[in-house]
Order: structure tokens, then C-alpha cells, then sequence
């Protein structure tokens, strides 16, 4: 699987972004485990109290585990989630 992970003080601009997501080798979706991961690890790194987090989640399609109880976890911590299909 690969893994793209941004931390709130990462430095970088739309360009970089765009780099790396394209360099991405596709070897199945997991997004169920991506979310899960979303809040156990990264939603707990550097939070400031007073921010709201915020989720942005880029698939391509389908996935291979099941989505509904890490997405409701994700849902449960009040961040803001948005998602796109490539």
C-alpha cells in the first residue's frame, strides 16, 4: 500500500501535492484502514485545541474492506471531511 501522510506544520504547495499523489504506486484500496489510521495516528499529532480537523480523502473507487464503522469513526471526532474520486 502506499501512504501519503500531512501533518498540520508540513511545508509544502498544490504543485508538490499533485507530484506526489501521481508518483503513488496502486496496489488495492483500503480505505477503511486508511480512515482508522486517520484517527488513531494522525488526528492526534500536533492538534491544536481550538483548530478544526479537517479530512480530505482521495480514492479511486471501491474499496476493498469495509468502510462503514472507520467512517463513522472519522465522522464521530467532529472534523470536517470532504472527498473526491480520481
Amino acid at each position: 500500500m502506499s501512504t501519503i501522510e500531512f501533518t498540520h506544520n508540513a511545508a509544502f504547495n498544490e504543485n508538490f501535492i499533485i507530484a506526489l499523489i501521481t508518483i503513488l504506486h496502486h496496489s488495492g484500496t483500503e480505505t477503511g484502514k486508511a480512515l482508522n489510521h486517520t484517527v488513531d495516528v494522525l488526528l492526534k499529532i500536533g492538534n491544536r485545541p481550538k483548530a478544526r480537523d479537517v479530512v480530505l480523502l482521495i480514492t479511486d473507487g471501491i474499496s476493498g474492506d469495509n468502510i462503514t464503522i472507520p467512517s463513522r469513526r472519522v465522522r464521530d471526532t467532529g472534523a470536517l471531511v470532504s472527498g473526491s474520486l480520481s
